[in-house]
C-alpha cells in the first residue's frame, strides 16, 4: 500500500506514541516518559527501565514496541504468556 510521505506537524502527529483517548495532563505525562527514555538510550542499554516477568522472574528491559503499554506488560515472552501461574 502506498503511503505518501508527510513533512513537519503532519508527521508529529500521525506518529505519536500517546492513546487519543488520555486526558491532556496524562498524554504529557506519557510522552515525558518516553522522551526521557529515549533520551538517556544512547546506545547504552544499562539506563533502559526493566522489570521482572510475572510468570519466570526473568528480567525484561523496555522496548521501544512497548513505548505505549509498558505499565501493562507482564510477561517477557508468548510462552510464559500461555503458562501463566493460575489464579489464587
Amino acid at each position: 500500500m502506498y503511503r505518501p510521505r508527510v513533512y513537519g506537524s503532519q508527521a508529529t502527529d500521525r506518529n505519536r506514541c500517546v492513546p487519543a483517548g488520555l486526558p491532556k495532563p496524562l498524554q504529557l505525562r506519557r510522552e515525558a516518559a518516553i522522551a526521557k527514555v529515549a533520551a538517556m538510550f544512547k546506545g547504552n542499554k544499562q539506563y533502559l527501565p526493566s522489570k521482572p516477568c510475572a510468570a519466570c522472574g526473568r528480567t525484561m528491559t523496555w522496548r521501544k514496541a512497548w513505548a505505549r503499554n509498558w505499565e501493562s506488560v507482564r510477561y517477557c515472552s508468548e510462552r510464559c504468556r500461555r503458562t501463566r501461574p493460575a489464579p489464587g
